[in-house]
């Protein structure tokens, strides 16, 4: 867990989430949260009135929330982002002798020059912090020191970032160092720490800075002082005019990851990304890869990040449930928009866990991903080369499979929808979710008995030893993972005919990121502006359309192409020539006519539907498409008394261009619903492959596709 203001900043994001705060409340009180976490982090001792203010604890912190409060309508402890005034970028030093002295100027300072905090360590500032302070979106730095403290420090960070350094030496002449000696209790007249003294402050004078500044001691009141005796006036009009010469980006930036687990082949669509394929003309793109990094992933992640906050970073590492926090920090610390890739046909998976003792009460437990999911990673894991992975998990890991187990259990209580719901929840910014196809297209088939048994007592095991409910010793797992093995080898064909190939599922994911990446825009914030204001009318005009609630993503087929290949069928197939000359007079009654048998007038494939894709979602998959024509193929004609649906196959790209591939539908048993019974609805047609399984329903399967043209379109709620 992080500590001090990051952790505070993370532990308010965390409640007003837990509060189920709206987004627009959390992103007017979440910078309220990091002001006060910045001021408590280095407190004053001197009010702007002038007055001394107690120690910061929990009897006297209203006295500081009080003058917290003060700053922060001030601007100060803002963040950038939200303030319409210049800000300072860089790090101001005050020296003095005695840093008590500065309090008051440094308050003045900060607020003038819209510092975005007022340290009182110098060295306490980190290489991360140099780097904050010099982009908008996190603002300057105000540090006020003694004038024998941090002369080294300064002097490692001007290695880097000298131009971005300024130092502002108050009351630092030596006349003014003796003199502060001379009424020194604790130093009395030492002549050996006077002339220590004046050394350090020449020491200063030569670091390698932007610029040194000095002001008189008695320049800092300001009482009986010209315009032109001003000193602070004057080296305020110099820092900011400096600062005005950073050029930084203010665009948001990506931080794409994979709620995920070992095998799910991230890696595979994270390999050789370029800026080239996915579009990107004036980002950077990042991609860290978490089994080569060294250290803390988060921590040393985020100094990519700010070093480039309008970046497109791709994390190449699995991040289940507990690193969603520290991914919504990163996000919400750099305006990031969060972008998760998740497989697009996983479903829940609810298991009955229990234990042989019978005291222990079993629990049920679900999982947002199937058991055909779990098994494939685990293959696919055993299919690596000994020692060619570089996180050591290959075939030569003794327990591989059990460990993909164990990732996939950390996702135990998590559902598809709480993935969406958390993960739309992250940051401050509209996140997105980009669904790659996994398994391949079409009704997925039943797991053989015995894996599935076998799959359900591997996450039985590692659940009872995760709940602490059963002491699993190694010889226990060994036996599992030798029992897995087997089953996963005897059913190796079965597995590899249930995934999507691996050039689908790469190309799908690279259009749908690059379409993700353009809806950020390549312009900077001056621009922006001007382009709004141009095309006022058209944005307008565009948000009137983005208050429309999407009800599905469709693709819209021709009745009369339907119709037609229904006769088709009657020629060739007498329970289809039956079924429809017992259902003629149905064809006059509307799709509105519930209560009524009646044909589909408006016929489609459903492709998303929003009960589960967010608008955000449907819109980032689909808006690319709409209007754009797919050549479809019906491959088999399922039907019962109730309902009726054509079963389709969907290509990999569209018909108007060949270079952009086809999401495929939600939906497993994408079709078209012909025909409804007497108060059926056309959603019971997703029910007709487990009632033909059941001998409940008929199939007709073609023995050749017919070939079915179709346009994208959205459906509104009306």
């Amino acid at each position: 867990k992080k500590s001090g203001t990051m952790g505070f900043e993370q532990y308010a994001l965390s409640q007003l989430n837990r509060w189920n705060i709206s987004k627009e409340g959390i992103e007017k009180w979440i910078p309220f949260f990091e002001g006060w976490a910045l001021y408590c982090n280095t407190p004053p001792t001197v009010s702007t009135s002038g007055k001394r203010l107690p120690a910061l604890n929990s009897a006297n912190y209203l006295h500081h929330y009080n003058e917290f409060s003060a700053l922060y309508e001030n601007g100060q402890f803002q963040s950038a982002i939200s303030s319409d005034q210049p800000t300072f970028r860089g790090l101001v030093v005050l020296i003095n002798t005695r840093k008590e002295n500065l309090d008051s100027l440094a308050n003045k300072m900060s607020i003038g020059l819209g510092c975005h905090r007022v340290v009182r360590d110098i060295n306490a500032i980190s290489e991360v912090d140099m780097i904050g302070s010099m982009h908008r979106n996190r603002g300057g730095i105000l540090c006020v020191a003694n004038i024998t403290d941090g002369v080294k420090n300064v002097r490692l960070f001007a290695k880097t970032f000298k131009n971005a350094i300024y130092i502002v030496m108050v009351g630092c002449s030596q006349n003014e160092i003796e003199a502060s000696f001379v009424h020194s209790e604790s130093v009395g007249s030492n002549r050996k720490e006077v002339l220590k003294t004046i050394g350090i402050s020449n020491a200063w004078r030569k670091c390698k800075c932007n610029f040194v500044a000095e002001i008189p001691m008695n320049a800092t009141s300001e009482v009986g002082m010209t315009e032109e005796e001003d000193y602070v006036a004057s080296v305020m009009k110099k820092l900011k005019e400096s600062s005005d010469s950073f050029q930084t980006d203010t665009r948001p930036g990506m931080f794409v990851f994979f709620p995920a687990i070992p095998g799910s082949g991230k890696s595979s669509l994270c390999h050789n990304l370029t800026t080239d394929a996915l579009g990107i003309k004036s980002r950077k793109l990042i991609v860290r890869e978490g089994d080569k990094t060294k250290g803390k992933f988060y921590p040393t992640i985020e100094k990519d990040i700010l070093d480039s906050p309008s970046s497109v970073f791709v994390a190449d590492k699995n991040v289940p449930p507990a690193s969603w926090s520290s991914v919504s920090n990163i996000c919400s610390n750099y305006r990031s928009m969060a972008v998760a890739v998740l497989p697009s046909d996983t479903e829940d998976y609810r298991i009955e866990i229990s234990h042989d003792d019978s005291t222990q009460v079993s629990r049920s437990c679900v999982f947002p991903f199937q058991l055909h999911y779990l098994a494939i990673c685990m293959y696919r894991v055993l299919q690596r080369a000994p020692g060619s992975h570089n996180g050591k998990l290959d075939s030569a890991t003794e327990f591989a499979c059990m460990v993909v187990v164990k990732f996939y259990c950390l996702y135990r209580n998590v559902s598809n929808s709480k993935v969406s719901e958390n993960i739309h929840k992250m940051g401050k910014s509209r996140n997105a979710i980009l669904r790659v196809p996994f398994f391949r297209e079409g009704q997925l088939p039943d797991l053989p008995m015995d894996l599935k048994q076998v799959l359900d007592e591997a996450v039985n095991l590692q659940v009872l030893n995760d709940l602490n409910m059963l002491a699993v010793n190694d010889e226990t797992m060994k036996q599992m993972e030798v029992k897995l093995r087997s089953h996963l080898a005897e059913h190796s064909n079965f597995l590899v005919g249930l995934t999507a190939a691996e050039d689908y599922s790469r190309q799908s994911f690279l259009d749908q990121f690059s379409n993700k990446i353009a809806s950020l825009g390549d312009v900077h914030e001056g621009a922006r502006e001007n382009a709004l204001r141009v095309n006022s009318q058209q944005s307008k005009s565009k948000k009137i359309m983005d208050m429309r609630q999407v009800k599905i993503a469709s693709l819209d087929v021709s009745q009369t192409d339907v119709h037609r290949i229904m006769n088709e069928l009657a020629k060739e197939y007498f329970s289809v020539e039956e079924f429809l000359q017992m259902r003629t007079s149905d064809y006059i009654n509307d799709d509105d006519a519930k209560r009524s048998a009646r044909f589909i007038q408006a016929t489609h494939c459903t492709f998303a539907h929003c009960s589960g894709l967010s608008q955000e979602e449907m819109h980032s998959t689909f808006d690319h498409l709409i209007g754009m024509q797919l050549e479809i193929c019906v491959t088999s004609l399922l039907f019962n008394d109730l309902i009726a649906a054509l079963e389709v196959s969907i290509p990999l790209t569209v018909s108007d261009d060949s270079h952009t591939s086809t999401p495929q539908p939600c939906n497993r048993f994408p079709h078209i619903t012909v025909w409804c019974g007497q108060n059926i609805q056309a959603w019971q047609s997703n029910l007709l492959p487990k009632q033909v399984k059941a001998n409940q329903a008929n199939k007709v399967e073609l023995k050749k596709p017919i070939s079915l043209r179709g346009k994208f379109s959205f459906w509104y709620e009306e």
